[in-house]
């Protein structure tokens, strides 16, 4: 007995070896992870190496630090859950590293990329990032390929600083800034990014050396690098970081857009005899951005006719010179227009007839107007007036309350000061009539079924809301023809998978003089899956076992969110994965495996009849037979002895 349990001892303590010897990283305390230089995983045991490929096994609840270049990292849907802060996967001076099929959520950055040696060649394809500050944050690393990701409730979805990177097939929703690129040279702003990127639903445009043209009318995002002689014109573009970017373009037209909610409204980086005008710029943190860089600035550019309200900046103008701003509408900005020079020439602007109103810029004696010359640059004067006529300033009653008009002119007699260099020496007494800008909004559209998740049915209502009374109303499923509806209706039929839907609104636009359809919509993604998991049972078979302790093994044709098994028609026992069934009884059994899969779908095994015999060998029974089986013999021996004839009782020949 002693020998057997030292045996038994002995052979769990080898198995327990051996299985430590196939596990795939060194499990340490929660905290960051890392993939070090020499490919070694520190701070988990869910991540399985296969040469320079790493697999996630599980949820991890940590940030990941990758060291490795060269490798793929495999999330396999797991879910990379962070607390708001840190990175979720950090891959700075990192190069031909592929991150993908990830879940990450609640960190500062999702993915972070960062390297300024070139080229980087890194492939971030088939992520979902959400509810992240940034989503993607690509900065002074180029040559990337950005490629299949979902970006949802990000604060900013998709952050470029850095030039040459290829983006294909992202949709980026519902994030407060869906798409940002920034760079202090036109060159970090090309990139390569084509109209299989959506914002909200709707396509980017991101030319590049394009020139007469005319940007489509469904657009979500315009962005033109070294283009030539293009119109913007008659869209709504909103929650991105800017709604129009042009670097380094020329002779082009942004004629009445619609453009809110953008970090900037309009940006001209380094470009040229352009025209702005009768466009609608609000509640975006700058309307309008003129800036450059030595040598070429942004020059002899026009603005006019514009209604600027409720930004953080009206117009900020840096190292740009020699623009036209004109009959604009700015009002109720944190400041009208800030003006500052860094090393470049921020002169000879025209600003006139303006209408600055209600600008509250926090700067003492400058409510609408903030002009910043740093110290090492001279004093650079800008011109506020053609000779004749200035702006409106609608505090220039209270900054000089003793001014008066000027013989029936309509302009003040009294120059409305600026700043040293600069001031308005026709200020005029009434706003500006600017001419009436076509209302261009659309109306607002929420989707309230389907939400975005998975249903197990393939009939689901169509719910939603619209801001104001529609004369014209229809859906598209998956990007198919438009169904015309009435009002909320049931989509059926569905098949399973993942689809895309979008509703669809006009108003009519009044006054009459001015009558056009403005079209609104709304985008919801969400996923059909009526098909439940297949189980099929490895282990136990249908059998006789002469063992209480039999293996559980068994496979599932998708994810499963919960496991049970009945033994014996009884009570399911919950279970997350292969396990052993112990101390079974002798006898006739019965086996089921039920699942769930994430959508909700139940699947069962088929029943596995078995049987546990353990009885011991007869010994007893075969030593018995055995005994009686040399008894006998021998008595058979006995009696034969005793009836051979002596030599005396021998019977005498001739006789019988």
């Amino acid at each position: 007995m002693k020998a057997s349990r030292v045996f038994l001892f002995v052979f769990l303590i080898m198995m327990s070896l051996c299985l430590a010897d196939t596990q795939p990283v060194n499990p340490q305390s929660s905290g960051t992870i890392y993939i070090r230089s020499d490919g070694i995983v520190e701070g988990t045991d869910k991540i399985q190496r296969n040469g320079n490929v790493y697999i996630f096994t599980g949820n991890i609840y940590d940030s990941l630090v990758v060291e490795r270049d060269n490798i793929v990292v495999d999330g396999r849907g797991y879910t990379l859950q962070g607390t708001g802060t840190d990175n979720g996967i950090d891959l700075s001076e990192r190069k031909n590293v592929t991150v993908k099929n990830f879940e990450i959520n609640q960190f500062e950055t999702g993915i972070y990329i960062y390297d300024y040696s070139d080229p980087c060649s890194n492939t971030i394809s088939g992520n979902i990032i959400k509810n992240n500050s940034y989503g993607i944050y690509i900065e002074s690393s180029n040559n990337n390929t950005i490629s299949g990701n979902n970006l949802t409730n990000n604060d900013y979805g998709i952050f470029v600083a850095a030039h040459f990177n290829v983006f294909r097939n992202n949709r980026m929703v519902d994030n407060e800034q869906n798409l940002i690129v920034h760079g202090g040279d036109p060159a970090d702003l090309t990139q390569y990014m084509d109209t299989s990127n959506t914002v909200n639903g709707k396509p980017v445009y991101y030319w590049v050396e394009e020139k007469d043209k005319t940007v489509p009318s469904d657009a979500g995002y315009v962005a033109l690098t070294r283009c030539t002689n293009i119109t913007v014109q008659n869209l709504n573009l909103a929650n991105n970081g800017q709604g129009i970017l042009l670097a380094s373009t020329t002779n082009s037209t942004i004629i009445r857009n619609n453009i809110k909610d953008n970090d900037a409204g309009i940006i001209l980086w380094d470009s040229l005899n352009s025209t702005i005008f009768e466009n609608v710029i609000a509640n975006n943190g700058i309307g309008i951005r003129i800036d450059g860089i030595f040598p070429i600035y942004s020059q002899n550019n026009r603005i006019y006719g514009n209604n600027i309200t409720n930004n953080g900046t009206g117009m900020y103008i840096w190292d740009s010179s020699n623009n036209t701003i004109y009959r604009n509408h700015i009002a109720n900005n944190g400041c009208g227009i800030h003006i500052i020079g860094l090393g470049g020439e921020v002169a000879n602007n025209l600003i006139h007839q303006n209408n600055f109103v209600n600008n509250t810029a926090d700067v003492p004696g400058y409510w609408h107007m903030i002009v910043f010359e740093e110290v090492w640059v001279p004093p650079q004067r800008n011109v506020w007036d053609d000779g004749k006529e200035g702006n409106y300033w609608s505090d220039y009653v209270t900054r000089y309350p003793n001014a008066t008009g000027t013989d029936g002119s309509g302009i003040w007699d009294t120059p409305y000061n600026i700043s040293e260099n600069n001031q308005d020496n026709y200020p005029l007494m009434n706003p500006v009539v600017i001419p009436e800008i076509p209302d261009t909004t659309p109306p607002t559209i929420s989707i309230i079924s389907p939400e975005n998740k998975t249903y197990t049915v393939t009939e689901v209502p169509l719910i939603f809301t619209v801001s104001e009374v529609t004369f014209w109303m229809a859906y598209s499923l998956d990007g198919q023809a438009n169904n015309l509806i009435a009002g909320n209706t049931t989509l059926t039929g569905l098949s399973d998978g993942m689809h895309t839907l979008t509703v669809y609104a006009k108003v009519i636009v009044y006054p009459p003089k001015d009558i056009f359809g403005n079209m609104g919509s709304d985008t919801i993604y969400f996923t059909i899956d009526t098909t439940s998991p297949i189980i099929t049972i490895l282990s136990p078979g249908n059998r006789t076992y002469d063992t209480t302790d039999i293996p559980l093994n068994f496979t599932a044709t998708e994810t499963t969110s919960w496991i049970g098994y009945s033994l014996d028609r009884q009570a399911n026992v919950t279970i997350t994965g292969n396990t052993t069934l112990t101390e079974l009884s002798e006898g006739q059994h019965s086996l089921l495996i039920h699942a769930k899969d994430v959508a909700g779908n139940t699947g069962t095994s088929e029943t596995i009849y078995f049987s546990i015999k353990t009885e011991p060998f007869p010994t007893l029974t075969v030593v018995a037979i055995v005994i009686v089986a040399v008894v006998g013999a021998a008595l058979l021996v006995y009696f034969r002895k005793i009836k051979k004839p002596t030599e005396v009782e021998k019977i005498p020949e001739g006789v019988m």
